[in-house]
């Protein structure tokens, strides 16, 4: 997983699709993986997304 590369696309994406809260990525998410098969990093790596979203 390049972190610095995946960052730059989910920005992309939240932006495009107009989210402004980290519970709307997990909302189109779900739709598409069961809850209990998140990992735990992918909610983490979500949160530091919005948090450096925030900062901008």
């Amino acid at each position: 997983m390049d972190i610095g590369h995946d960052l730059d696309d989910i920005r992309f994406l939240i932006e495009h699709l107009g989210l402004d809260k980290k519970e709307d990525v997990v909302k189109i998410v779900l739709k598409y993986v069961p809850e209990d098969r998140i990992p735990a990093k992918t909610t983490f790596f979500i949160e530091e997304v919005f948090s450096k979203q925030q900062k901008r």
